[in-house]
């Protein structure tokens, strides 16, 4: 008996077919409530049990605006197999639902499109969780942990436990005299470890009357504790808190893109930028 969990179910249709011996069942709606979720509205339940697998079909879940449908779930060897789609927006509310089934992401979307698609495995031995949830995302706003709302024009994610894997994604951030576009070839975001690494290109990097680069190969690193920005190929280092701090190391990569470097014949230093 589970004490976090308490439904009410309505119109079981039991029955058994004593030549196949299938046993199924179909309930129309129940309503759960699990933990500290309320009203979980679940309907038109179709369940299997042959062969020692249990299997359940849900045509749709609802949880407040959250919609999920195709639901299946079966159960065999102690492993509890779900599979469900939905196109809810990453919300900090959803966010807080998936952490009580200590399901972790480190994103949160204010606005956007969504199409997502998950896998979620459990051992009633062990209560272990394997995750697998593959989600497109579009013309979104969205912040990694405590950064920045950035804007997505769209990316592939694909999440597997702590790990959040990027593929075939652009990412635009547009405040005061910084703009950027930058489109990710691949990239990994380990939860375990606080870190995202990403390969990409940047379409477009201007700090306003100072830097102006365009189609430039860049692998980015963020240290996800600290937001600390490291862009290894141009050596730039950005650290955003509430203000955002730019360090530009070595100035002779930047002759090219610097037009004062040239005037003003300076071939070494650094420069230092905060971003209010």
């Amino acid at each position: 008996q589970n004490k976090d969990l308490h439904s009410n179910i309505y119109n079981i249709n039991l029955t058994y077919n004593l030549q196949t011996k299938y046993l199924s069942s179909k309930i129309p709606t129940a309503i759960i409530n699990y933990k500290n979720i309320k009203n979980i509205k679940i309907s038109n339940i179709f369940t299997i049990f042959h062969n020692n697998l249990l299997t359940n079909n849900i045509a749709q879940i609802k949880i407040n605006n959250l919609r999920i449908d195709k639901i299946k779930i079966s159960l065999k060897d102690n492993i509890v197999k779900t599979t469900l789609k939905t196109d809810a927006i990453l919300s900090k509310w959803l966010i807080n639902i998936l952490s009580t089934f200590n399901i972790k992401i480190p994103i949160y979307q204010k606005y956007g499109k969504n199409d997502i698609v998950a896998k979620i495995d459990y051992n009633l031995n062990n209560k272990k969780i394997d995750t697998d949830l593959k989600v497109e995302i579009k013309k979104s706003g969205l912040m990694l942990n405590n950064s920045p709302f950035l804007y997505i024009e769209k990316a592939h994610l694909d999440i597997k436990n702590n790990k959040i894997f990027i593929k075939n994604s652009d990412v635009e951030y547009n405040k005061s005299i910084l703009n950027l576009n930058y489109k990710i070839d691949n990239g990994i975001v380990d939860l375990d470890n606080h870190f995202l690494k990403m390969k990409g290109i940047f379409e477009e990097l201007n700090l306003k009357d100072i830097i102006q680069i365009n189609n430039y190969p860049e692998n980015l690193y963020i240290d996800l504790k600290t937001l600390n920005i490291i862009l290894k190929n141009l050596d730039i280092k950005i650290a955003i808190h509430k203000n955002i701090d730019v360090v530009v190391g070595k100035l002779s990569k930047f002759k090219p893109y610097i037009q004062q470097l040239t005037e003003y014949g300076v071939n070494q230093g650094t420069i230092n930028v905060n971003i209010g």
